[in-house]
């Protein structure tokens, strides 16, 4: 008889380790307590037009780069990617165009900064070798030398001139660029993007209904308004979960989707020791965001296939359902932010004409939302903040101290689709062994 495993949190990584276990034979529920599936990455509909929310574009998603080989190992091989020509940033009043592509990008930065033309081969070469790496790999020694070392100290020393860090950092609303930072989720998130990125028609949802088919099409299956209340543990073991609606639901394996904080607080107090507990919810949250969501006229804007940086901020356009003209967009900016709306739809309308004038609805969300909405502690946009410093600590391992608990999502490794895939994978692998997800994946 097949072993049963039940995930707690449908979101990407949850949907993904579903998938996953699926296809190594076990009977797999997905629980997830909204009434729809996605978490992040699910979107929203207002007066007939769509909108992201977590999701508005991904990285390394050209032939055989890493994400690529991972959506077609969970039989995501045919999701209508539409590819980006690359970013515009702002940066102390200049304007650059950064394309997509390795050699690309290195020949439009040393055309405009001549004088770190070779620090900018070493940096990319450097790049080239993050993205590489086998899948599945935090584990090992080498990603942790990387998450062990500043992104900060890395880029002083390599980078001279103190105008073009800032334009390689500009993309702010990506990546958490703090002084902790280590340099490994600035190298694979960054490099992800350079190498090649793509918006998605039809945004997350297409990727949500994709990997829900996938789920179900392996046997798996879903279950929303199922909110999980309790984990009940005996002899170090999970043994089931109780639901809101008073029922349980038994398992082999337990793995959770959801903050490592709240997974804590579902289990009972014996179960783990104090200092795990304590550790866990010490860990510092990364900021979260106010986004802004724009709706244009019809025909009014023509659709762009860049985004737009103008620090900390960041513009990021929907694909269009129909035409060549965009129809709605999302500005994110660090932080409670919600009066400032008019200010950032002026501020980007300088760097795109006609803009501002073409907005006809602004729906406004804050840190707030995030946390009522996905549970997410403070409204983290990044989940857990890593630290170079600690990297032991701030790193997370899918295990835990109980035998058949296991975590997965953006809050142990890395965040965004690239990201959170990885750490789905470094799950299984715990789960299943390196050895099958190498079968799976061939890397």
């Amino acid at each position: 008889m097949s072993k049963s495993a039940v995930i707690i949190g449908a979101g990407l990584g949850g949907l993904e380790c579903g998938i996953l276990l699926s296809k190594a034979g076990y009977r797999v529920t997905v629980l997830e307590k909204n009434a729809v599936p996605g978490g992040c990455i699910a979107g929203y509909w207002r007066d007939g037009a769509y909108y992201d929310t977590g999701f508005h574009y991904a990285g390394s998603i050209g032939q055989g780069q890493t994400l690529d080989v991972l959506l077609k190992g969970l039989g995501l091989g045919d999701l209508p990617w539409q590819p980006l020509e690359g970013e515009e940033v702002l940066v102390r009043g200049r304007r650059y165009f950064l394309p997509f592509g390795f050699d690309a990008y290195a020949d439009a930065l040393s055309a405009a900064f001549p004088h770190c033309r070779e620090e900018l081969r070493r940096y990319i070469v450097f790049l080239r070798e993050v993205v590489q790496m086998p899948l599945a790999h935090f584990g090992d020694g080498r990603a942790m030398v990387l998450f062990a070392r500043s992104a900060n100290e890395y880029l002083e020393a390599t980078i001279s001139d103190p105008l073009l860090r800032e334009v390689l950092c500009a993309a702010s609303t990506r990546l958490p660029y703090a002084p902790e930072l280590p340099l490994y989720s600035f190298a694979q998130i960054n490099a992800s993007f350079i190498q090649g990125a793509a918006r998605l028609e039809g945004g997350g949802e297409t990727l949500v209904r994709a990997l829900v088919r996938a789920l179900e099409a392996d046997g798996g299956t879903l279950r929303c308004n199922a909110s999980v209340q309790a984990l009940e543990a005996e002899n170090g073991r999970i043994c089931r979960a109780l639901l809101a609606d008073g029922s349980r639901l038994e398992a082999d394996l337990f793995v959770s989707d959801i903050h490592p904080a709240l997974t804590t607080a579902l289990l009972p107090p014996q179960s783990l020791r104090p200092a795990y507990r304590k550790r866990i919810a010490s860990l510092r949250q990364t900021d979260g965001f106010t986004g802004y969501s724009l709706r244009f006229r019809r025909g009014a804007f023509p659709y762009p296939k860049r985004n737009y940086f103008l620090p900390p901020a960041g513009l990021f356009f929907a694909v269009p359902p129909e035409g060549e003209f965009a129809l709605t967009a999302d500005i994110l900016v660090p932080g409670t932010r919600p009066e400032e709306a008019q200010h950032w739809i002026a501020a980007f309308d300088a760097m795109l004409p006609g803009l501002a004038a073409s907005v006809e609805q602004i729906s406004v969300s804050t840190p707030k939302t995030w946390e009522n909405y996905l549970g997410m502690p403070q409204g983290s946009a990044y989940g857990i903040a890593k630290d170079y410093m600690h990297p032991l600590s701030t790193v997370l391992s899918p295990r835990t101290p109980l035998e058949n608990l296991f975590l997965t999502g953006q809050n142990l490794n890395l965040h965004g689709v690239l990201g959170v895939s990885m750490t789905a994978l470094y799950t299984c692998a715990e789960i299943l062994g390196t050895q099958w997800i190498q079968k799976q994946f061939g890397r």
